[in-house]
């Protein structure tokens, strides 16, 4: 028996249940890369106009084809700073990508939230953003580096948990996970 899977006649999985060398058509998603940081992670990065600081929303993925498009879903389960905003800045190897563009001395983030909800330290935000990386630059073989930087107006960053970091069996309570996902996409 041929290939128990194809794809426009284009054999994926062999009858041994084994991946082929085949070429994916343009669209398929060939690899998923993420993380999860289940733990609460805070900076004190203040600038916009940087990469943000590094509380482990990162991925490393090693095209498995040169010219890939690369689809970053960061989600953020609780952001909050101890005063003022606190944004997510979305990098490639140090090179801010998907954010909005600087006007005047407006520096763009990728996502941002404020301190609390109803200046309330027990409650903070939630948020997911999206992006598709068209980077013409991409080689097999070679990794790229993702960062979702978190900044803040002042004071401290932090996710995964509220401003009062309350220890009680409630909700308001709770920790939360944030999480980067990075998917190659055959072209």
């Amino acid at each position: 028996m041929t290939g128990i899977f194809k794809i426009n006649n284009n054999e994926i999985i062999d009858s041994a249940g084994k991946l082929t060398t085949a070429v994916f058509p343009a669209g398929n998603v060939i690899q998923v890369q993420t993380t999860h940081v289940d733990a609460p992670n805070e900076t004190q990065d203040t600038s916009a106009s940087g990469t943000g600081g590094d509380v482990g929303l990162n991925v490393t993925i090693t095209p498995k084809k040169s010219g890939s498009y690369f689809y970053i879903i960061c989600s953020i389960g609780l952001g909050h700073s101890t005063s003022g905003s606190w944004g997510i800045i979305l990098s490639r190897d140090g090179t801010r990508i998907g954010n909005a563009p600087k006007v005047s001395a407006r520096e763009g983030v990728f996502m941002r939230g404020s301190s609390n909800f109803n200046a309330d330290t027990n409650h903070s935000w939630g948020l997911t953003g999206s992006y598709v990386d068209q980077y013409s630059g991409s080689t097999a073989g070679s990794a790229i580096a993702y960062k979702c930087g978190l900044v803040c107006q002042s004071g401290y960053a932090r996710i995964n948990r509220t401003q009062a970091n309350s220890d009680v069996a409630l909700v308001y309570g709770s920790y939360t996970t944030s999480s980067v996902t990075v998917m190659e996409i055959a072209q």
